[in-house]
Order: C-alpha cells, then structure tokens, then sequence
C-alpha cells in the first residue's frame, strides 16, 4: 500500500497537470479556429471584434491552463522528492525491545486452547533471533 505522499503525486498532480496540459492545448486550437474563422469571414483584422476577443481571451485561458499544469508538475515533483527523502531517513537499527513482566497481568487462554508454553516455541535454527543479549 502506497503512502498518501505517493498517491497524490503520480496520481492526483500527474492526472492534473496532464488535464491542463490537454485544456491549454484545445484552448490555443479553438483560438487558431475563432481567427481562421475570422479571416476566411474576410472580415478585417479588427482587434475589437467578437471573433477577436474570444481568440485573445482563448488564449488567455490557455495562459492559465499552462500555468496550472506548471503548478502540478512542480508539486509532483515536490511530492515526489518527499517519499524518496522520507525513505532515506528511514535507518534500519538492532534495536530489541523486552517487554517487562507485569506481576498482576496473567495471560488467559481460550476455551480448548493448548496451556502457553513457559518457553517459546521456536525452531532451534530460529532461536538465535530470539535471544536477550546485554550488549
């Protein structure tokens, strides 16, 4: 199971930046389309035409578009980075825990469950790991 920083990289800023990317491209071709439309109208170049205006504000749409897919690839990166930085940090130590023996807490067994055992019962080829040492 991927840890949250994982999954909002490859898949909530990648999906993001991939929808921008893809919305800031057909915005830049509906205003190819609204000019080529304009011109074969033989309409002049009026830059205060609706044409022209919906062109200009297409590609002002698409502006946005490129700045948000930035956006999201800057923040997949960063997330990225993160879950690598946080696996760099995780050093593997020989620390053992020995848990205290609590005088008033007694194990119960179930109902047919075979007595405990006052020793473990481990294979002699796996005894060493269970082993206290002092040092």
């Amino acid at each position: 199971m991927s840890k949250v920083s994982e999954h909002v990289a490859t898949q909530i800023h990648k999906a993001a930046h991939e929808h921008h990317t893809q919305m800031a491209k057909s915005a830049r071709t509906k205003a190819t389309l609204f000019r080529a439309m304009h011109k074969e109208a033989g309409m002049s170049a009026d830059t205060q035409s609706s044409q022209s205006r919906m062109a200009d504000a297409l590609d002002h749409e698409a502006d946005l578009h490129d700045q948000y897919a930035a956006h999201h690839l800057a923040a997949k990166e960063a997330c990225e980075k993160a879950a690598r930085d946080s696996l760099n940090k995780l050093v593997p130590d020989q620390v053992r825990g020995v848990l205290p023996t609590y005088p008033d807490v007694t194990a119960v067994t179930r109902a047919g469950q075979p007595p405990m055992p006052e020793k473990p019962n481990v294979p002699p080829e796996f005894a060493h790991l269970f082993e206290i040492s002092d040092d």
